[in-house]
This record gives C-alpha cells, structure tokens and sequence, in this order.
C-alpha cells in the first residue's frame, strides 16, 4: 500500500510541475487584446463561397470586424502554410499530405473556391491588424523548428497574436523561447476501453 502511496505522490508531483511547465501565460495587458471580440475559425468561409483557411476567408473576417483563428503546419520543404488538414482529401479532392510535399508541389492544389493553400505569411499581409488565434499542428515532427520557423514568420509582421496547440512541448517551447507571446494550452477529451 505505501509503494502504491509513493506512486501515487511522484505522479501527482510530476503532472503538477508538466501543468505548470506548459501553463497558459495569463499577462492581462497581452491577454486583454484578445477580450471582446468574435472570432472566425479558419476565417469566415462557407457561405459566401470562400474555403476555410484561405485568403478569401481571412479577408472576408477582417472586413466584418473579426479576429481569426487558423492553423499551421509545415510543408516538407520547411514553409509555413495555414492548413487544418495535414492530409488533402477533404479540402482539395486529391491525396497527398503536406508535410510530404514541397510547396511548389503543394501550389498545384487548389481548394474548394479555386485559391491555393496560402503561406502563413500571405495571410498576415491580409490580416494586417486583426488579432489572430494561431494553432501550430505538430505531426509529429520536431515541434522546436516548427516554432522557430513560425516565429520567424511572426517576427517580420508582428501580428496580434496568441499561440495555441494541441502538443504540450509547442507551448512549453512559447513559454521558455518567447514568453511575450500569449499562448494556450488545446485539449479535447480522449476516451478509451480500459
């Protein structure tokens, strides 16, 4: 019983330092620019005939007053693209995956509303000033360059942003490398059959 007890204390111990490692940054005055707004997840699509994540649907936000959620991954060839899907099937009606395709390979896809899937830099130049909800989609490749090479991005446009993911290591990585920057920790409940 007291092995069971020590066990129970070392992973209590261990899940309270990883909840802190990764805890949200709760800075007010940066958090603050974020209050009040609605948000347009992928950009406001649908409807009006844009695809979700394009540069259609991001400028069709801005114009209404929204701020916008979109989400990023990286192409083989290490580019910055805003993307939901890593897989291509249910956007553009062809397989392929993004993190194996180059961007000049990805370019000769086309979303449902006949743009391509734009580079996280096109869609700041679109975005300008509004506030923007930034997920990083990991795929299970080294989340560290993922994040640099976002943030290079970033750096050259300074957006309004927060960043958000799923993988705990993306916004550990926020949290020691760039602590300016506000960040969330995603999570969705995940059942099993023990």
């Amino acid at each position: 019983m007291k092995t069971i007890k020590n066990l129970l204390a070392v992973a209590a111990a261990v899940a309270g330092t990883a909840a802190y490692a990764v805890k949200p940054n709760n800075r007010r005055a940066a958090a603050k620019r974020f209050d009040g707004l609605l948000y347009a997840h992928r950009g406001l699509h649908g409807e009006n005939g844009s695809a979700e994540n394009s540069l259609a649907a991001f400028a069709a936000a801005r114009a209404g007053g929204y701020g916008v959620e979109l989400d990023v991954r990286l192409t083989a060839d290490d580019r910055v693209v805003v993307c939901h899907d890593d897989d291509l099937t249910r956007l553009c009606g062809r397989e392929g995956r993004i993190s194996e395709l180059t961007y000049a390979e990805l370019s000769e896809y086309t979303l449902s509303d006949g743009q391509h899937i734009p580079l996280f830099e096109e869609a700041l130049e679109v975005l300008a000033d509004s506030p923007i909800i930034c997920e990083l989609k990991s795929s299970g490749r080294m989340q560290a360059h993922l994040c640099k090479l976002t943030m290079e991005v970033v750096d050259r446009f300074s957006p309004v942003l927060c960043i958000e993911s799923f993988d705990p290591q993306v916004v550990q990585w926020f949290k020691v490398n760039r602590p300016e920057i506000v960040r969330g920790q995603l999570a969705c409940r995940h059942s099993f059959d023990p």
